[in-house]
């Protein structure tokens, strides 16, 4: 959704950017847009269901306005935050973080047979260490 709205709303020839990363506790997902920019006053309003700010899609494209409040209910839902930065006339940042939960299955070979350790710590899991 983030993608596409990025598209959606901006003008034909730029540029829109997807940025990941991960760091100890989190992953992190960046999109970025050079479209018209989200005044301020609709911020707060972006993540209710059914809204719709005031800039419309370049090509004409419908919006229902349940995108963002759904991505923002999946994003809370697993332990993670969604954020906007926008100006007017440059563009728009969304940026989402996920916790980082992994379990890595880490085997050995004992004299009694094969045995397996779960890792759980993300930061030895990612180092392959305790």
């Amino acid at each position: 959704n983030l993608v596409g709205n990025a598209l959606k709303f901006s003008p034909p020839e730029t540029e829109v950017t997807v940025t990941a990363f991960a760091t100890r506790t989190a992953v992190v997902i960046g999109v970025h847009d050079q479209g018209p920019g989200i005044p301020d006053e609709e911020i707060p309003r972006l993540w209710e269901a059914f809204c719709c700010g005031s800039a419309r899609p370049t090509g004409g494209e419908p919006s229902s306005g349940l995108g963002l409040s759904i991505v923002k209910a999946l994003v809370e839902q697993s332990g993670g935050n969604l954020t906007v930065k926008s100006r007017v006339g440059e563009g728009s940042s969304f940026c989402f973080w996920l916790p980082m939960t992994c379990q890595v299955e880490q085997r050995f070979r004992s004299a009694t047979g094969e045995v397996a350790l779960l890792e759980s710590d993300t930061a030895a899991a990612m180092h392959g260490r305790r």
